[in-house]
């Protein structure tokens, strides 16, 4: 700074002496006898020089030290797709020849004449008849044969199966069922007896709807129809008892 300060006031006395500054000039002392008004307004020329410098020194400054950009990177090619290959020329087809015309058919002129005659073809076929229905006739059974509807009031006429009647004791239950038809559960094999005790039917729910009787009977919940055992089908639940079937024939235990 010293030597910019001694260059600045140098070239300020030279320039009011009339003299142009230069390179041997600029290192020569300054006069001790310069008078002291045009000392200070050099002083403050230089300093105004120097006020003039620093932002240009600044700005050199910070251009230095600035740390130079990385460089960009390169745009990607363009990816160019290629043109779809022209379609295959398709081959022309031929126009179909329009049918030979028939010698025997008739003519425009043939047509008119003919027009309001009526023509009767011998070989006409008959006229389509509705197909018959199939009737199958099958084979009656020998014996008496029983109209449909006397068969169906018959049928509805007919009285319900007999219901055993609750006794005072088993003996005279399963006398009671036998006359009406229904042996007791103890004319069974003792084998079948034996499955009928494991059963351990422990609840009898009946009612007069059907749908809602069902008796338990080894953590089931057994209907009317349902099977007891392999051997054993619950035929029916009575106000106090069941009905099951053992090889087709019916048999009465009393629960109740």
């Amino acid at each position: 700074m010293s030597y910019i300060l001694n260059a600045l006031k140098q070239s300020e006395s030279q320039r009011n002496l009339g003299e142009i500054p230069h390179i041997d000039t600029a290192q020569e002392p300054s006069s001790p006898y310069r008078p002291a008004r045009r000392r200070g307004i050099g002083i403050g020329r230089g300093w105004a020089m120097l006020a003039g410098l620093l932002p240009v020194l600044a700005v050199g400054w910070v251009m230095m030290n600035r740390q130079p950009e990385p460089p960009s990177a390169p745009p990607a090619p363009a990816v160019v797709a290629p043109s779809p290959p022209p379609p295959a020329p398709v081959a022309a087809v031929p126009a179909a020849a329009p049918a030979p015309a028939d010698p025997q058919a008739p003519g425009l002129s043939q047509l008119q004449s003919m027009a309001g005659t009526r023509i009767q073809l011998d070989d006409q076929p008959p006229p389509a008849r509705p197909a018959a229905p199939v009737v199958l006739e099958l084979p009656l059974p020998a014996g008496r044969v029983t109209p449909p509807q006397a068969a169906l009031t018959r049928e509805r006429q007919a009285p319900p199966p007999p219901i055993p009647q609750r006794g005072a004791e088993d003996a005279g239950q399963g006398q009671s069922a036998q006359l009406n038809g229904v042996s007791h559960w103890k004319d069974l094999p003792s084998g079948i007896q034996r499955q009928v005790r494991e059963l351990g039917i422990n609840a009898h729910v009946y009612s007069a709807d059907s749908r809602a009787r069902f008796i338990r009977a080894k953590g089931r919940s057994l209907r009317e129809g349902d099977r007891l055992t392999d051997e054993l089908q619950l035929q029916q639940i009575t106000s106090d008892g069941i009905v099951f079937t053992y090889q087709g024939a019916p048999y009465w235990m009393r629960l109740n």
